[in-house]
């Protein structure tokens, strides 16, 4: 029961992901901000959405919270370093979202079942 609950999480924490980043690229056009065109980034964001998944995965059969929260900074880092060169902007957006989901999603799995009455 525990890896179904923590499979549940975390993909919980890739639906939020998707719908969070979907808000704040809507916000940011509707604020006037200026929209990067090219396949570049669009391919970027299919990467990073499936190294997030791919982390999500991995931090969901891990055993020890210490190694899943240090993988879910591990990822934010590499999204940094990927993305910080070209996309100064959309950097620290994808890396708080994967890091911030993916840490939410092994702090909703700690609790193993719901206190009896």
């Amino acid at each position: 029961m525990p890896l179904v609950l923590n499979l549940a999480c975390h993909s919980g924490a890739i639906l939020a992901y998707v719908l969070l980043w979907t808000y704040s690229f809507s916000l940011y056009r509707h604020w006037g901000g200026v929209i990067t065109r090219g396949i570049d980034i669009g391919m970027a964001s299919q990467l990073i959405f499936y190294v997030l998944v791919a982390i999500n995965l991995v931090v969901a059969v891990l055993p020890s919270r210490r190694v899943k929260y240090a993988l879910a900074v591990l990822a934010g880092a590499l999204i940094l370093a990927y993305l910080l060169p070209d996309y100064p902007l959309r950097a620290p957006l994808f890396a708080v979202l994967a890091t911030g989901t993916t840490s939410l999603a092994v702090w909703c799995s700690g609790f193993k079942s719901l206190p009896r009455q």
